[in-house]
């Protein structure tokens, strides 16, 4: 196929990040055109630790988030009440029943590929006798992190979220659901959800809204926790901690990938580690926009296990239909933040 001198001359320029002069008065005030090379990615500070507590946030600042600065004019655009309907506002107040710890959690494909083996007696290498079911081996239940496949080798990293006990500082006592709560993805891979920071020492609803601040949708998980029920917010990988490899966008396999290691990873650390709580295999899960989309795939993930999980609620919201043009706008942003 012979390409125009136009066409290449364009595909040169973004192969190179060439600055185009938009009018015959700019191109004759530089004697050449501006080339810049593609800046290599670095954090821009320390990443959080994996597998640690970042902070604690009290149900006291959680009604902060929600409420606005001034109850009498109702004026406000750091808090979630500034674009909340009142009706909505007062159910969700009414989640708001425990302090609500966030963590960073991380895995690996092949860390879950051995746990969920080693879990469901799968036959060893040494080649004795065990029980073995349809469900035996991860590649059947997770062809997603199987050997060659786009996750393998690397790390998945989210936010984890833990419903506290106020009185006690622990966490709270009994059997307890999760909610898997993907959420639209950065284009830079540093605001991961996974990369929250500490917050301020005051409380005020401004204060609290700016340092949970990727994004004030992330009150909404951070309730699911409060009202009692483990939350998984997944970083997509080449995010977060995954930030060196390679990025995708509206692929199914991906948002499974980047999801169903961390449930087990969560699922297991409080069977091992906790004495008083039980992970039970209630999933509810909730996505909007890019969130939607991955939380269809993540159900249909969880039915793949085949493991006695039930769907207590599954929400999808705003999905994409066209998903190539949503593509398209997400690899034009990619590609300014990299030039």
């Amino acid at each position: 196929m012979k390409l125009s001198s136009a066409k290449l001359s364009l595909l040169i320029t973004i192969a190179t990040c060439t600055i185009i002069p938009t009018s015959a008065t700019m191109a004759s005030s530089s004697s050449s055109s501006t080339s810049t090379a593609f800046r290599p990615l670095s954090p821009p500070v320390e990443l959080n630790p994996c597998n640690t507590a970042i902070f604690d946030i009290s149900k006291e600042d959680l009604v902060q988030l929600l409420l606005p600065d001034d109850l009498t004019t109702k004026t406000t655009t750091t808090t979630a009440a500034a674009t909340i309907d009142p009706i909505i506002l007062e159910r969700l107040l009414e989640l708001v029943n425990w302090n609500v710890r966030v963590h960073k959690i991380c895995t690996t494909c092949e860390e879950m590929n051995t746990l969920w083996e080693t879990q469901h007696a799968c036959e060893p290498s040494n080649g004795t006798t065990t029980t073995t079911t349809t469900t035996c081996t991860s590649s059947v239940v997770m062809p997603y992190c199987d050997i060659g496949t786009f996750a393998h080798g690397r790390t998945m990293s989210g936010l984890m979220l833990e419903p506290i006990d106020p009185y006690n500082n622990k966490p709270v006592v009994g059997v307890v659901a999760t909610t898997l709560f993907p959420m639209d993805v950065s284009t830079n891979p540093f605001e991961a959800f996974s990369e929250i920071k500490d917050l301020p020492s005051s409380s005020s609803s401004s204060s609290v809204a700016a340092a949970v601040g990727l994004d004030r949708s992330i009150i909404f998980p951070l309730l699911t926790a409060s009202s009692g029920t483990y939350t998984i917010v997944p970083d997509v990988l080449g995010n977060g901690e995954d930030w060196e490899n390679t990025r995708s966008y509206r692929v199914k396999d991906v948002y499974k990938a980047s999801t169903i290691p961390l449930l087990l990873k969560l699922q297991d650390d409080i069977g091992t580690k906790y004495n008083c709580t039980v992970s039970d295999k209630r999933i509810a899960i909730v996505g909007y926009g890019e969130g939607g989309y991955s939380a269809a795939a993540i159900a249909e993930a969880i039915d793949m296990l085949d493991d006695g999980y039930v769907h207590t609620f599954t929400a999808v919201g705003g999905a994409p239909i066209s998903t190539s043009k949503e593509q398209l706008k997400e690899i034009g942003k990619l590609f300014l933040l990299l030039c």
